[in-house]
């Protein structure tokens, strides 16, 4: 077995990891949000083409880009 240190974090680490979570939050809330207000209402005409472009550019879409973060 290899007798390997374990790196301290740094703050610059924590600022990143909380940025990062709150990026992913904010997605969530955002897509969550506009899903609710659209589905209370009727599903039809520019509300559905709202919730459409919310669920596939916001919420899709900004995972999609999340994943070529190396810290994901």
């Amino acid at each position: 077995m290899s007798d390997e240190k374990s790196k301290p974090t740094s703050v610059l680490q924590h600022i990143e990891s909380a940025l990062y979570v709150i990026n992913q939050l904010c997605i969530g809330f955002v897509t969550i949000w506009v899903s609710w207000t659209c589905l209370r209402q009727d599903l039809s005409g520019t509300r559905l083409h709202a919730w459409l472009v919310t669920f596939g550019f916001v919420f899709l879409m900004a995972e999609g880009m999340m994943c070529f973060y190396d810290g994901s």
